[in-house]
């Protein structure tokens, strides 16, 4: 279960509003799902397959930032600027 719970759809609405400018997120390293190894986007990881499967329904900070471009480009409104911030230990 992603750590978004009901307030999932009140993100996804803010982040696809035309109000809403730049999205800053700070994500931990395994966050951002890629292969150490590559930097490949985990395709294979069983939270990043569920948000391929119901991408309305995002688990994972990937699938949030893509879903909600994808209101935002549906809407006719253009992409929001983005931010990565790396939480360091």
């Amino acid at each position: 279960m992603d750590s978004w719970g009901r307030d999932r759809e009140a993100l996804l609405a803010r982040m696809a509003s035309a109000d809403t400018r730049v999205v800053t997120l700070t994500v931990t390293e395994k966050g951002y799902f890629l292969n150490p190894a590559s930097g490949d986007l985990r395709n294979d990881d069983p939270m990043i397959v569920g948000d391929i499967a119901s991408p309305q329904q995002p688990r994972t900070a990937p699938g949030l930032l893509v879903e909600a471009l994808a209101r935002r480009r549906e809407a006719g409104i253009a992409p929001s600027h983005r931010a990565f911030l790396r939480q360091y230990a």
